[in-house]
């Protein structure tokens, strides 16, 4: 993780936390500096003396990244999905302090594996340990019912307390499986678990497309990373799309 992409989120989120007041109201705080402006007798003018603060609720926030563990996220996928996740899980998670939680996903079957490689709770991750963790998951990649494990994710983190709620899923876009559905439509099944939590709840789901644009045929919101280049771009764009 490059240090200029850490600064950048700092900047970006830490700028947006800072305290905001609206000026020339006609109720709430005085503002002393506007005290001259009583004694005219001018409608409206000798009336706005009074600051309002806003309410800023960027970091009242949960994040959860949920991480495709199929077949074909193997190899360089693979790499780029667990970079993105050391990336934010120092940024996001160790340094901003806003709860996170880090799941992968694969399936056997109809049944759907999840691991969690960070809990919400966990005050602190060291990349080392979070990066170990990925590794013994590599072993273990088979089919991924995306909608499934979205739905498990998503069931997490509906319970948070904080006002923003942000699933990112990255994936290669190409959901397999078996679902419990009459046809064993999963790219029905994906889009509309998707398009639910989309129109429906207050959870603003991403999906990140790895080496694949599938994602723009699921995800409203979606970004592409084509190489590693790519990586830290489009998690800032996320970042500042998403907590603001």
């Amino acid at each position: 993780m490059s240090s200029g992409f850490a600064h950048q989120v700092r900047a970006v989120l830490q700028i947006r936390a800072k305290e905001r007041r609206l000026y020339g109201q006609k109720a709430g705080r005085i503002n002393t500096h506007q005290l001259h402006r009583v004694p005219l007798q001018v409608q409206g003018f000798s009336e706005r003396v009074f600051t309002k603060k806003l309410e800023n609720d960027v970091l009242d926030a949960a994040v959860t990244l949920l991480i495709d563990h199929s077949g074909s996220m193997g190899g360089s996928k693979y790499v780029h999905a667990a970079t993105a996740a050391v990336m934010l899980n120092d940024v996001i998670a160790n340094t901003l302090h806003i709860p996170t939680e880090i799941l992968g996903f694969t399936s056997q079957g109809y049944e759907t594996e999840m691991s969690v490689y960070r809990n919400f709770s966990d005050k602190l991750l060291n990349k080392d340990v979070l990066t170990a963790r990925f590794d013994a998951s590599g072993s273990r990649m088979a089919s991924n019912l995306d909608g499934e494990a979205i739905l498990w994710a998503f069931d997490r983190l509906i319970k948070r307390p904080e006002k923003r709620k942000v699933l990112i899923v990255f994936s290669d876009g190409q959901p397999a499986g078996y679902v419990r559905h009459p046809d064993n439509d999963i790219a029905w099944y994906t889009k509309n678990i998707i398009n639910a939590i989309e129109t429906s709840s207050p959870v603003t789901i991403v999906g990140i497309g790895i080496l694949h644009e599938d994602v723009q045929n699921y995800y409203r919101n979606n970004q592409v990373i084509n190489s590693l280049d790519d990586l830290e771009p489009a998690l800032l764009s996320t970042i500042k799309n998403q907590l603001k």
